[in-house]
């Protein structure tokens, strides 16, 4: 147990803070469980190197554990603060029922 919570304290949670804690929770422990397969990896890697000639990286890859690369071409250019305030005011007006 590791912050001691009873079970009423838990109980009177709001349901949306429930659902916080437990998507926080659960992505600790994939990330935990990642941090293990990557160690379980390196073992492997170390005693028994993979026979084509590649990197631990290559190969966290190869096992499909590897960090994700973000490509940066997909993110659009900055937008302005106007730009932002039109673009906000805009979705306030929609859900207002002015535009349609």
């Amino acid at each position: 147990m590791r912050y001691s919570w009873t079970d009423e304290y838990v109980l009177n949670l709001p349901y949306a803070r429930t659902l916080q804690l437990t998507e926080v929770i659960l992505a600790k422990k994939s990330q935990a469980e990642k941090q293990k397969d990557i160690r379980a990896a390196m073992i492997a890697y170390l005693v028994n190197p993979p026979q084509e000639d590649m990197n631990f990286e290559q190969y966290l890859h190869h096992l499909g554990i590897g960090e994700k690369k973000v490509d940066e071409s997909t993110f659009s250019d900055p937008t302005t603060r106007e730009e932002a305030e039109s673009i906000a005011a805009n979705i306030k007006k929609l859900f207002e029922g002015e535009v349609k």
